[in-house]
C-alpha cells in the first residue's frame, strides 16, 4: 500500500507479506526465487526461501537495499558513496518521523541481503555501491540490460507451453 513506501514508515519486515509469500512458496515449490525489488514488500521473504533451502537471486535495479531514500544523494545534492551513519543526515528528507534511525534500517536490510545467494547488477557502478555497503562483491554478477538475439537464433524451441509469472509494480 502507499503507506508501506511512505517516509514515515519503514515496513521492510512485514509479517503479513511474509506469511502470504510462505504460502506461495509452499503451493508452488519453486526451484529458485528471483527477486527484482522488495520495496513495499518484506526482506523476510528471503528468510522464507532460506528456511526451505530455495536458492535466491536478487536483481539490483536501484539503491533501496542500501539507501532509504533510494537515491544515494545527500541533502545538498552531492553523491553518497557509503551509507552507515551518514544516513542520519538525510533524515529530514523523509515525510514524518521514521520509527527507526536509518543506520538501524540499513543494518536490518543488509542482514537479509547477506542471505541472498546471487545478485545481478545492470552496471559495475551499482555493483560497487552495494559492495561498498556490505554486499559480498563475489556474489554480484554484472549483466548489462539488453538481449543479444543472435545467440538464440539456433537454439531449438521446445513445443510445450512455457509459463512465466511476475509480481511487481511499475
Amino acid at each position: 500500500s502507499p503507506k508501506d513506501i511512505s517516509g514515515d514508515r519503514w515496513d521492510f519486515r512485514n509479517q503479513r507479506i511474509r506469511e502470504a509469500f510462505a504460502k506461495v512458496l509452499d503451493d508452488f515449490s519453486p526451484h529458485v526465487v528471483h527477486f527484482h525489488n522488495l520495496v513495499g514488500l518484506s526482506v523476510t521473504m528471503i528468510d522464507e526461501c532460506q528456511l526451505r533451502g530455495i536458492p535466491t537471486v536478487l536483481t539490483l535495479h536501484d539503491y533501496w537495499g542500501i539507501c532509504f531514500k533510494n537515491t544515494m544523494t545527500k541533502n545538498d545534492g552531492s553523491l553518497c558513496l557509503q551509507g552507515g551513519f551518514d544516513c542520519l543526515g538525510c533524515k529530514e528528507m523523509l515525510l514524518g518521523e521514521p520509527p527507526l534511525p536509518s543506520p538501524v534500517r540499513n543494518a536490518h536490510v543488509e542482514l537479509s541481503l547477506h542471505k541472498v545467494d546471487r545478485f545481478i547488477s545492470p552496471s559495475h557502478y551499482l555493483a560497487e555501491r552495494y559492495a561498498a555497503n556490505g554486499v559480498p562483491r563475489a556474489r554480484i554478477s554484472v549483466i548489462k540490460y539488453g538481449i543479444d538475439l543472435e545467440r538464440f537464433r539456433t537454439v531449438p524451441r521446445p513445443r510445450h507451453k512455457l509459463t512465466l509469472g511476475f509480481i511487481g509494480h511499475l
